[in-house]
């Protein structure tokens, strides 16, 4: 069994796609700069769905200064392909965050994907 592996700061990814033009593709030399790990060679050629464990460290910061760490782990009910993994992940960790994190400034979002082949 092989283990693959991707990770990413979350932030700093989000950064970077916004900055493209609205609906234009992630080109594969901006997926380089985001995301490390030996399962970005699952990001080309055919998508092929898999079963995936995430876990994300977020820090944050309240305002009266206090450092907050949150880490979540999860695993998507069912195999899912990295397009569909990475766009799941977002919805899932915003909706944590949000629910929390409230009122806290994010200063990083560490994450990792693993899944087993």
């Amino acid at each position: 069994m092989k283990k693959y592996e991707l990770k990413w700061e979350i932030l700093s990814a989000a950064e970077l796609v916004d900055s493209l033009p609205e609906n234009m593709p992630v080109p594969q030399i901006i997926l380089n700069k985001i995301y490390k790990g030996t399962a970005m060679r699952l990001f080309v050629g055919t998508p092929v769905p898999r079963k995936w464990e995430i876990t994300i460290v977020t820090k944050a910061q309240a305002d009266n200064g206090e450092l907050h760490t949150h880490t979540m782990s999860f695993k998507p009910d069912q195999k899912v392909g990295l397009h569909a993994l990475m766009e799941h992940i977002k919805n899932v960790w915003i909706a944590e965050c949000d629910k929390d994190l409230a009122g806290m400034t994010a200063l990083s979002a560490h994450a990792t994907a693993r899944c087993f082949v």
